[in-house]
């Protein structure tokens, strides 16, 4: 099949049958995880892998580069010659000679055995990934745009056997953020604090994020839209302590600064439709409010500049992460 195959049309096809090379590559890890876990079903009939209960499973890592152990698998019968599943994980880690056995593999597949390469991040630009792509199920895993999470997230309270209240998709969005993985984490442990209930209320996810003891990347938006640096400044040693990523602090900054934004230039004498519209709950509309009053529709528009500025420095130089951070922070 041609590159370019949708997440949905994967979905579609996985349903009906196997092919047997796949490729997924793309930054929403939730979504590539859960893609190896359908054609694990597809193949096995069981959703979770588990290498070691299951014979006719290898996985492999192109940091390790055993291209000969890829090989060696491929040719080999599933264990009571079932389907065979080979997943090579960080294929991009490969060298190029390492290639040349795999592009065989690709290129003339073995009957009963399914390979599947994943990336993360954005496909890599080489011959073999190219071939790659254009000799098998090739799908790109975007981050979903932020006003289909809340679908998502119905999606992943189903599948944790929970329902959700009217408004804990939009909370649990304010609170961790558009990550579908660390979103998933959330859903899980509120789960399984519910104790015979099968339903997450709103004032579940209240009382869990109160309880929450590790720095959140949004008390440091708030204190940021408050003007208040001397707390940025701490909140943001704090969080890169604990290992949060820069780009992850960018990715709530700049959420946080289009709120404000849009509230600024939005006619507030709806509040309720302005929430909808924006995709935030109705109880943080008063703080959100009160904060874009303390800011210009100039002044937002320059953070917002400064940001993407901060951002791009970051991916394009060897600049030291909480220098750029503190240098976006004070102004």
């Amino acid at each position: 099949m041609a590159a370019g195959t949708s997440p949905n049309t994967f979905y579609e096809k996985i349903s009906k049958k196997l092919d047997p090379v796949y490729f997924f590559f793309g930054d929403e890890t939730y979504l590539l995880e859960d893609a190896i876990k359908r054609v694990h079903q597809k193949v096995f009939g069981s959703f979770d892998l588990k290498p070691s209960e299951n014979l006719s499973l290898e996985i492999f890592f192109g940091s390790e580069r055993n291209v000969e152990g890829v090989v060696n698998s491929a040719n080999s019968l599933g264990f009571f010659s079932q389907d065979k599943m080979i997943l090579i994980k960080e294929a991009n880690l490969f060298k190029d000679k390492d290639f040349v056995p795999l592009q065989k593999l690709i290129e003339n597949p073995i009957e009963g055995t399914i390979i599947l390469f994943t990336v993360e991040g954005s496909q890599p630009r080489n011959k073999f990934f190219k071939s790659l792509a254009d000799n098998s199920v090739a799908v790109n895993f975007k981050t979903p745009y932020e006003r289909e999470f809340p679908q998502w997230i119905q999606y992943l309270a189903k599948s944790n056997n929970v329902a959700l209240g009217n408004q804990v998709p939009q909370l649990l969005l304010s609170r961790v953020g558009p990550n579908l993985l660390v979103l998933n984490n959330e859903i899980q442990k509120l789960a399984l604090s519910l104790g015979t209930k099968n339903k997450i209320e709103d004032q579940d996810v209240v009382n869990w994020i109160s309880q929450s003891k590790e720095e959140s990347v949004f008390d440091l938006a708030n204190a940021f839209g408050n003007h208040d640096k001397n707390q940025s400044l701490t909140l943001l040693k704090r969080l890169l302590d604990q290992g949060q990523a820069a780009i992850g602090i960018l990715t709530i900054l700049a959420r946080h600064l289009r709120i404000l934004l849009e509230i600024k230039s939005a006619n507030r004498k709806d509040t309720l439709g302005l929430a909808s519209q924006i995709g935030i709950p109705p109880f943080f509309m008063k703080d959100y409010i009160r904060q874009s009053n303390s800011w210009s529709i100039d002044s937002l528009s320059m953070a917002m500049k400064n940001l993407r500025a901060t951002e791009s420095l970051l991916k394009s130089t060897s600049v030291s992460t909480d220098i750029a951070l503190t240098k976006f922070l004070v102004g």
